[in-house]
């Protein structure tokens, strides 16, 4: 019987998964409940003991802003050819407050500034629905990306103590940032907690620069693209998600939400 800890990092898209495992049997279970699970597993390092990492892709996802903007743009299509006419009359003309967090940004993309205020209250009635919609899907998604995790930490569990490390994000959606308002941390830590066994461990650990440091040299690491981060000493590429997940994995816990226990 050997230990294995779990690292996983919470992103909009996808997921970030490392496994260490202390034995090269425990890293064969790793490959065999990847594989049960569905989780496709990227390549090994050494990093103190077998590490395997993976990338879960959500099943869908758009931003919000791709979700809407075509159908603002369609549903103000229709009264484009009326507006001249508008102005023309003595209508009470206002501005748009959608309801939403990227309120800002989708007022600046579509240009949005004043409109008569039946057609803007309408408006807002419908971004509000589709922001529901939206949520739904999006919430299901994640459902499904966090449950293959899920199951294979609970295939692992069967022989071996799991440890899964998570980070500790509470207080980030105080912060005035549009897209942190949808993020699934508590979700994240409420599906990891009721969709594994109790003989799985939970453990909360510091978020500071986690997706800035390399796990292998602790350099930093700079942006290539949006998902590709390259460290400045090693020279090593990463996935912004991977590396992350890998020093979640390697970090010590601050705080325990539940002890893991021997299957």
């Amino acid at each position: 019987m050997s230990a294995v800890v779990t690292g996983v990092d919470s992103n909009l898209p996808c997921l970030g998964v490392a496994f260490i495992a202390g034995e090269v049997g425990a890293a064969a279970e790793v490959l065999k409940a990847c594989s049960s699970a569905g989780v496709e597993l990227g390549d090994s390092i050494y990093l103190r003991g077998i590490c395997t990492v993976a990338v879960v892709e959500l099943p869908w996802y758009r931003s919000f802003i791709d979700f809407v903007e075509p159908r603002v743009k369609a549903y103000l299509s229709r009264y484009l050819g009326d507006f001249k006419r508008f102005k023309g009359l003595d209508l009470e003309w206002r501005k748009v407050n959608f309801a939403v967090p990227e309120a800002g940004l989708l007022r600046s993309r579509l240009r949005l500034c004043r409109l008569p205020a039946t057609v803007a209250e309408d408006l807002e009635c419908l971004v509000l629905s589709w922001n529901r919609e939206y949520q739904r899907r999006y919430n299901w998604s994640f459902k499904v990306a966090v449950g293959k995790v899920c199951r294979a930490v609970s295939l692992l569990s069967r022989k071996n103590v799991v440890l899964v490390k998570l980070e500790n994000l509470r207080g980030i959606k105080r912060r005035n940032i549009a897209y942190l308002k949808r993020w699934s941390w508590t979700r994240l830590v409420k599906l990891v907690l009721g969709c594994t066994p109790e003989r799985v461990g939970v453990a909360l650990v510091d978020p500071s620069y986690t997706s800035s440091r390399c796990p292998i040299c602790r350099g930093w690491l700079k942006r290539k693209t949006y998902r590709v981060l390259v460290c400045v000493d090693c020279g090593k590429e990463w996935h912004r998600d991977v590396a992350a997940a890998v020093n979640i994995a390697l970090a010590e816990p601050r705080r325990m939400l539940r002890t893991p226990r021997s299957p």
